[in-house]
């Protein structure tokens, strides 16, 4: 179960804005986002591939410099082979064009 937000702690333990819980809700400490996106989380995605396209608004997600949008590993730290340019407005949505690997992102440009 991924949950995104604006958090900073998740069943008492410290987590920012994104975790993975197990089916009974315990964290799952094979999930590891480091301190996890540095503001909120609006929107996630999970590939097929098991890797977790993650928008909202934060400079910095995974231990990465990074722009608003990322795609991280399985195992929540951020894939390198993703280009990090990220956008200049919070991304709101993320969704794949079945049946291929593409997908789309909806931003909001310059808002708070």
């Amino acid at each position: 179960i991924l949950v995104g937000g604006g958090f900073n702690i998740v069943n008492g333990v410290s987590k920012r804005n994104l975790v993975r819980l197990n089916a009974d809700g315990s964290l799952d400490s094979s999930f590891n986002a480091g301190t996890g996106p540095d503001n909120y989380v609006a929107t996630m995605l999970l590939q097929p591939d098991g890797k977790i396209l993650v928008g909202g608004s934060f400079s910095s997600a995974g231990g990465m410099s990074v722009k608003n949008f990322v795609c991280l590993n399985a195992d929540g730290s951020a894939d390198p082979t993703f280009a990090q340019y990220g956008t200049d407005g919070k991304v709101n949505a993320v969704g794949q064009h079945a049946p291929s690997s593409s997908f789309a992102a909806s931003l909001n440009p310059n808002v708070e």
